[in-house]
């Protein structure tokens, strides 16, 4: 059976924003939301391997204007989302175009619509569908070969509601779902129900008369508050259950080319990932979402540095150098003295230009103790690229040279012509930020062959102190524990938080 998977787009773009706030690239653009839609749907499609994906979405402002001519006050209170929230929006619009993911807005159809829509095509067509979304509501949608993966709580928490899965936790049949919420009402939605009627109470009704119908056909057998509250509630429960049905009557065909998954362009994907800095998502992407290597654009002489012979010449040519670019790669050494070439250089081919060359590299530290191990001088002047990138957009979540260089390969070539640019481009940001680029040229730099001389002589331990104040200590640990079973009155993990909750505030 194939596969549709039908991603409700507000709803996690929405769940993205909230858990990775303040994620942004190094020019300041926020892209937390994107972050966070791009990685909970790139899970899912690994975990689901569907053959078909599109998105549905809220058309802003007019998806529930046919609603709101039923109940005006139809989501009524709600805040609006900070700018930052909305101007990642066409961020994720492009994202999308690249993954080569339709995206469905329509007015007067929320994206719940839409996707109840699509989901009813799918079913008929004989497809498996999986609707993702936070909105309950789709649980209206759920049949034999529909099913809902409901986020629960930011990224971490998924339920799988199949129709069995509802009936056994509503204790009703998924076609009573909908009067459930006719009764209940949606607080979120700003559905109002029948006031006075919560879950349990309308689960029971359903369970004894089945239907919304049902319920008021027998609604003088039911007495005192509870048939009061459902005479004054009537107009408000029919009314409820029209504006909380799914309208499954979208004009939107279901399009299986449009939504193929493998129908993509990876260099294109891969180029937006790069971009957006979802270095990641870029190295964890599914299978066929990568760029193979028939795929990938061969850089030109200018865009990758050559390996050159280490001669005499080549010695020479570093020594008269004003600065050099050097990366430990692995347990090798390599140096460029210019943009066009590199070499392989042994510890003692490269101790004395790093005695009279001002020395660039990607991570300061490595580079140290690199050349500590072999007894060789470290630098006077060092520029760590790494540490630089740091400084400068510190909510980046790596700095590690795959990120820096945005090149995952083993070719030496790219990762230094792309940390000559990398260095560029610091240049250029430090130039706009002087008091930032004194932190760097006075404070962290000169502290990194310091600090690695100080990791590579270590410092001596007493050990038979140590084993005495862990003798010690063990022994008052080892008391207090016990003074706590005494306490509680049975012995408990004191490492879990969840048994630990229960002693301390249930018991």
């Amino acid at each position: 059976m194939k596969r549709l998977a039908i991603i409700d787009g507000k709803s996690v773009f929405y769940r993205g924003y909230y858990a990775m706030p303040g994620l942004s690239t190094r020019d300041g653009t926020p892209t937390g939301g994107v972050y966070g839609f791009a990685a909970m749907s790139l899970e899912l499609i690994k975990k689901l391997e569907p053959d078909y994906v599109c998105v549905a979405w809220d058309k802003p402002k007019t998806n529930i204007r046919k609603r709101r001519e039923i109940y005006p006050e139809y989501k009524a209170g709600r805040k609006a989302a900070p700018p930052d929230f909305y101007a990642q929006i066409p961020i994720l619009h492009e994202l999308l175009e690249a993954l080569s993911w339709p995206l469905y807005e329509l007015d007067d159809y929320e994206a719940d619509d839409i996707m109840g829509t699509l989901a009813r095509q799918a079913e008929a067509e004989g497809l498996e569908t999986c609707l993702i979304s936070s909105d309950l509501d789709m649980l209206q949608c759920l049949a034999p070969n529909t099913h809902m993966y409901a986020l629960k709580k930011g990224f971490s928490q998924i339920e799988l509601y199949k129709p069995e899965d509802f009936e056994r936790k509503y204790e009703i049949d998924v076609e009573q779902f909908l009067d459930l919420k006719s009764l209940k009402g949606d607080s979120s939605d700003n559905i109002p129900g029948v006031p006075g009627v919560g879950e349990k109470g309308a689960i029971k009704l359903l369970q004894e008369y089945r239907t919304l119908d049902g319920v008021y056909e027998h609604i003088d057998d039911l007495k005192g508050a509870l048939q009061k509250k459902l005479i004054e509630g009537r107009e408000s429960a029919y009314m409820s259950k029209e504006i909380a049905r799914l309208f499954c009557d979208a004009p939107i065909d279901l399009d299986l080319p449009a939504m193929d998954i493998r129908d993509l362009d990876t260099v294109r994907l891969k180029e937006m990932l790069q971009q957006l800095e979802f270095h990641s998502l870029l190295r964890n992407l599914p299978e066929h979402m990568r760029v193979v290597e028939t795929e990938i654009e061969h850089k030109s002489e200018a865009d990758t540095l050559k390996l050159a012979l280490f001669d005499d010449a080549a010695h020479t040519s570093l020594l008269m150098a004003e600065q050099a670019l050097v990366l430990c790669y692995g347990e090798k050494l390599y140096v460029a003295s210019d943009r066009a070439q590199y070499h392989e250089v042994t510890p003692q081919q490269i101790a004395d230009v790093i005695k009279n060359v001002s020395m660039i590299t990607h991570d300061g530290a490595a580079l140290c103790h690199y050349l500590l191990k072999h007894d060789i001088e470290l630098p006077m002047s060092l520029y760590d690229i790494r540490q630089a990138a740091f400084l400068l957009d510190p909510l980046r979540r790596s700095h590690e040279l795959a990120n820096v260089t945005h090149y995952d390969g083993e070719d030496v070539g790219v990762h230094l012509a792309e940390l000559w640019a990398e260095y560029d481009r610091e240049q250029t940001e430090f130039e706009k930020l002087p008091e930032l680029k004194k932190v760097a040229y006075d404070i962290d730099f000169p502290l990194i062959p310091i600090l690695a001389r100080m990791e590579h002589r270590g410092i001596i331990l007493d050990t038979k102190q140590l084993d005495a104040m862990n003798k010690e200590l063990s022994e008052e640990i080892a008391s207090i524990t016990r003074e706590m079973y005494d306490m509680v009155g049975h012995e408990f993990n004191i490492g879990s938080p969840a048994q630990l909750a229960e002693v301390l505030y249930t018991k």
